[in-house]
């Protein structure tokens, strides 16, 4: 281990302060106020939350967090590996390469742990035995380009849209591991009501059922300066289309109306993308919506067996 570095599970406060403030630091663009951090992601798998810590070279005996990473498991089967970071002022001396050895030791023998890449760090993994299945795409565009590109297709004629959380829990679960490989029903409970507890704080769910079963939904949530949107899995693009229009005329109704929406909080959507699908790609291309941020979707293991054509925007690159 790194000269002085002692790694340790943090608290949910920490969590916010580490996890949530490093993150919007390094333009990230995490959930507002860290709230997807404390009611989604860190519930889900509490222990799977480290620091690493020296002691304060200016106060002997008192603690310094320098870094931080997250280690979900989802059951038996599959672990993801998230905000993996260092405070500037400590990096390239061997505690980022420490805390993320800890974190891999913490997943035990899952056969299948991934993690989201930003494209610098993409050696390093492979050297710890990751490797890349797919390109990620952040699409970025404003809401109501959106809402001017879609408005006028056919295909959102007579579409009948359920709120996720009057949608059977199991069906939503189904959906999530055919287009994303995980059985994870504790992330997906605390999703849909994260989701789906108010619209004033920009926070939707949608789904679309035919004949009393699922073939899409999605989400879109206030996040720092934007709104990040995921997931949007459908079993058409003309169901994925539906979803985005439904989330951009939600967050745009809202954002008109009164809300608890910080002003600072721009009118774009930020979508992570799988460009395995090339549907998806031509999609946000004709959207005008660019690429800002290149990742790839690497895992240790046998990567789980997914249904690509369905993924029109990722959950998550911290939580997959």
């Amino acid at each position: 281990m790194a000269r002085g570095l002692q790694i340790r599970q943090c608290t949910l406060e920490e969590a916010k302060s580490c996890f949530y403030e490093w993150a919007k630091a390094e333009q990230w663009n995490p959930g507002l106020e860290g709230a997807e951090l404390q009611q989604v992601y860190y519930p889900t798998d509490s222990q799977g939350f480290f620091v690493g810590s020296i002691e304060d070279p200016d106060i002997p005996g008192k603690e310094k967090i320098i870094s931080a990473i997250s280690s979900v498991r989802y059951g038996l089967e599959s672990g993801w590996v998230g905000y993996y970071l260092v405070h500037p002022k400590e990096r390239s001396k061997g505690y980022g390469h420490a805390i993320f050895k800890h974190a891999i030791l913490h997943m035990g023998d899952r056969p299948h742990i991934g993690l989201d890449a930003v494209i610098p760090q993409v050696h390093n993994y492979e050297k710890s035995g990751f490797t890349s299945v797919w390109e990620n795409q952040r699409r970025v565009g404003g809401i109501d380009n959106v809402i001017s590109k879609l408005s006028s297709l056919e295909s959102l004629t007579d579409v009948s849209y359920s709120k996720m959380c009057d949608v059977p829990i199991d069906q939503i679960n189904d959906l999530e591991f055919r287009y994303n490989g995980f059985i994870r029903p504790k992330f997906i409970q605390n999703w849909v009501e994260f989701h789906s507890q108010s619209e004033k704080l920009g926070r939707f769910g949608y789904a679309i059922m035919d004949h009393g079963r699922l073939v899409g939904y999605g989400c879109a949530r206030a996040a720092t300066t934007s709104f990040r949107v995921g997931p949007i899995f459908a079993e058409s693009l003309d169901i994925a289309k539906a979803l985005l229009y439904k989330l951009a005329t939600s967050v745009k109704e809202t954002m008109d109306a009164s809300n608890d929406i910080p002003p600072s909080i721009n009118p774009n959507f930020e979508v992570d993308i799988c460009a395995a699908n090339p549907q998806a790609v031509s999609f946000y291309e004709s959207l005008g919506m660019s690429n800002a941020l290149p990742t790839k979707r690497m895992w240790k293991g046998q990567p789980p067996k997914v249904d690509i054509d369905g993924i029109y925007a990722l959950s998550t690159l911290e939580l997959g």
